[in-house]
């Protein structure tokens, strides 16, 4: 789960360098933008976060897969503008360590997929989640405290979730080296009742 190698800045130095604001928790959304990643139902939720007083912004970072106007109209039609920042643009691995460690929760809303590669990336940086059932494998629903798992679709759901995983802190290296460890102990286990399934 560690494919980036960790920035050389401290978390004020990186939003200093993004352009994000200093006083604002950073909810994360990462990867290639397709319509199964389900970031018009986040947007959606987001506008439910702010709406409830939360002062949050939310950082989307990676190309777009197809055509962008949809969610630039969703965006000020929801009057999102000031809180959302977007990089459109494929991010490196020399930078994509850099949105990891300043945000403050990853969010996962797909509607589709089985898995997300971006969602174990943000596990290995501590990071608490909020992903949908459609990509909540038995890892993913082995730690609920890190990971909230919400119906693909409800954007209250989805908005009750991120604000709750915002009062999750980010694990320290000793507990992500644990979850690392739980991780592969349950993947030799899977591997090991197929095989004997097989057998």
């Amino acid at each position: 789960y560690r494919m980036f190698k960790p920035s050389p800045y401290s978390k004020d130095e990186i939003k200093s360098r993004l352009g994000l604001p200093a006083d604002k928790p950073i909810i994360l959304f990462f990867g290639f933008i397709r319509p199964y990643k389900g970031l018009s139902d986040l947007l959606q939720a987001l506008r439910i976060i702010i709406s409830k007083g939360h002062k949050v912004c939310l950082v989307i970072a990676g190309e777009f897969w197809e055509n962008r106007k949809p969610y630039d109209k969703i965006i000020q039609e929801l009057s999102l503008h000031n809180v959302v920042h977007i990089f459109d643009a494929y991010i490196p691995d020399e930078q994509a360590s850099q949105f990891f460690e300043v945000s403050d929760v990853f969010a996962a809303p797909y509607s589709g997929g089985t898995q997300s590669g971006a969602l174990k990336a943000a596990l290995g940086f501590g990071l608490p989640a909020v992903v949908t059932d459609i990509v909540a494998d038995n890892f993913i629903k082995s730690i609920p405290e890190r990971c909230r798992i919400v119906q693909s679709g409800n954007v209250t759901a989805l908005a009750r979730g991120i604000t709750d995983q915002l009062q999750t802190p980010k694990l320290s290296e000793s507990k992500i080296q644990t979850l690392f460890e739980h991780s592969w102990e349950m993947l030799i286990s899977e591997l090991t009742e197929n095989h004997n399934t097989l057998i």
